[in-house]
């Protein structure tokens, strides 16, 4: 035990030197920079990002209708129920469009599964009639996006002479918040069977991201309409057909709408509906 004692006490004395306490060099700060670093290439082949054109409370999973990094994201297809025959003119509103809630949504957690636009029992919620563009290259020159209705709607060699959808209430929506520099039909518009109609159009260096052009919003949906399924029909959207027009109830009228996306601005031309 003493051999501890006198260990200790030697140890502290070391530190006097004539008596005083010799103090240690100032301590210094001392800095180095590094970077950090990331590069970004075009988008891949397979990409396939689309976007909720209408979130809140809840958020919708939209699959997409096309891949790529210059791409059509999403365009759909019009049912306009299945109506009773009729001698007057008449406007079908278009049913609307259901799509799978996403139960791991981050921006909206907390669905309102009562509300009109929400099918809890089924997990889907409904939204308008949209069409979405996907721009992802490393070279933006601008786009255009059209739809031609090809033919008039027909059953078999029947013709539903005189029908017309119409579109209406547009708004528009950009990921990179280019709304600005994105021109759509704000009159909304009629298509004719054989005419090509530009819909939505970015100018040259604009139009990154996801970019939606909608029509009408599922605050003003009928949701009585007993005519389509789903019984939600949206009034921005419409087939006008004329009371002087024979109709068939054997079989279903259709016609095919054909997109295109090209990788130019289009022109859009308004018109009064």
């Amino acid at each position: 035990m003493k051999f501890v004692k006198l260990a200790v006490v030697s140890a502290l004395t070391a530190g006097l030197v004539g008596g005083s306490i010799v103090a240690r060099a100032a301590e210094e700060d001392r800095s180095l920079n590094t970077e950090g670093t990331v590069e970004f290439r075009e988008a891949d082949d397979d990409n396939n990002e689309t976007v909720d054109p209408e979130p809140g409370p809840e958020e919708v999973i939209i699959p997409s209708t096309q891949q790529g990094a210059f791409a059509m994201a999403y365009v759909g297809n019009y049912d306009f129920g299945t109506r009773p025959n009729s001698a007057l003119n008449q406007s079908y509103n278009a049913a609307a469009w259901w799509f799978d809630i996403d139960p791991d949504s981050e921006d909206y957690p907390e669905p309102d599964m009562d509300a009109d636009w929400v099918n809890e029992a089924a997990g889907t919620a409904a939204r308008p009639q949209f069409a979405q563009v996907r721009d992802l290259r490393s070279e933006l020159t601008g786009w255009g996006l059209s739809v031609t209705q090809t033919d008039d709607f027909k059953a078999g060699s029947r013709v539903l002479t005189g029908a017309q959808i119409t579109f209406k209430d547009a708004s528009v929506q950009n990921t990179s918040n280019e709304e600005d520099a994105l021109t759509i039909h704000k009159n909304g518009f009629t298509l004719m069977p054989k005419v090509t109609r530009t819909i939505m159009s970015a100018s040259e260096d604009n139009g990154f991201g996801l970019s939606t052009v909608m029509w009408g919003s599922k605050q003003n949906f009928d949701y009585k309409d007993l005519d389509v399924k789903g019984h939600a029909s949206n009034p921005a959207v419409q087939l006008h057909v004329p009371g002087s027009t024979r109709t068939y109830t054997d079989e279903a009228y259709k016609t095919t709408l054909d997109w295109t996306l090209t990788s130019t601005p289009g022109n859009i031309v308004e018109d009064t509906i």
